[in-house]
């Protein structure tokens, strides 16, 4: 029986040495998204946050299938966890072809749907890495309906495609920033809040590609969050996030 037990202990120990390596290697992949994350510690955010009752923890599981076919469902941690390895990869897809993987942008923003505050945060992070990284260094004009219809190579074409689809999604992923800029509740005691993370994204964006489309969207919800009365200890990196170059 403890012969046994050895085994299962080895193998649990073999098993958790190759997940650390495969995050070990999404992390080299994707280095700007996890340099951003590497500050949050999510497993401490769920210990110490407060316990809410059973209805509400099960409503916020999603159900996994197991390798013998039943419905079972996930909980949060391992969520967290699939969301990690989830985002991750959509992001090093984009890294290596954006072009190619135009849907990536609404995957993204699906991710973020998440009942999970954990899972909100480190979307709204990867969606900031991956615009930051994929931005062109022009504006990019509406497409419209109105103007001649103009006879357009393939490459052309999806390159317009690709670029509808990016200011679609930037445009919706700062309208989530500005939604969550708002929000109070924190993961954690004396931890970070999800307003925190939207206001870091929006500082980030705005100095890192101030010449893209919907750069006053991004300028307001930095000033919302100045205009406050009671600033709290990140009223700093907002007041230099606001100093936007040439202006």
């Amino acid at each position: 029986m403890a012969q046994n037990g050895t085994k299962r202990r080895k193998i649990a120990h073999d098993s958790a040495d190759h997940e650390t390596q495969d995050q070990n290697d999404s992390r080299s992949a994707q280095k700007s998204f996890f340099k951003n994350a590497s500050n949050w510690n999510l497993e401490q955010d769920y210990e110490t946050r407060p316990r809410k009752g059973k209805k509400q923890k099960e409503s916020n599981r999603l159900p996994i299938k197991t390798a013998d076919g039943r419905i079972e469902q996930a909980e949060e941690p391992q969520q967290i966890l699939a969301a990690q390895e989830e985002l991750a990869k959509i992001a090093m897809q984009m890294n290596e072809n954006p072009e190619e993987h135009v849907g990536a942008f609404k995957a993204l923003a699906k991710i973020g749907q998440s009942k999970i505050i954990a899972i909100q945060m480190l979307a709204l992070m990867t969606q900031m890495s991956v615009y930051k990284d994929v931005i062109p260094g022009y504006r990019i004009r509406p497409q419209t309906d109105n103007g001649p219809k103009e006879k357009l190579s393939k490459e052309v074409r999806t390159l317009r495609q690709y670029e509808q689809a990016l200011v679609s999604g930037y445009q919706n992923y700062i309208k989530e920033l500005a939604r969550c800029s708002k929000l109070e509740v924190r993961t954690a005691k004396d931890g970070q809040s999800l307003a925190a993370i939207a206001i870091t994204c929006a500082c980030t964006l705005v100095t890192s590609v101030p010449h893209f489309n919907f750069r006053i969207d991004l300028l307001k919800i930095l000033v919302t969050k100045l205009s406050r009365r009671k600033i709290n200890q990140d009223g700093v990196k907002y007041d230099e996030g606001s100093r936007v170059p040439g202006r």
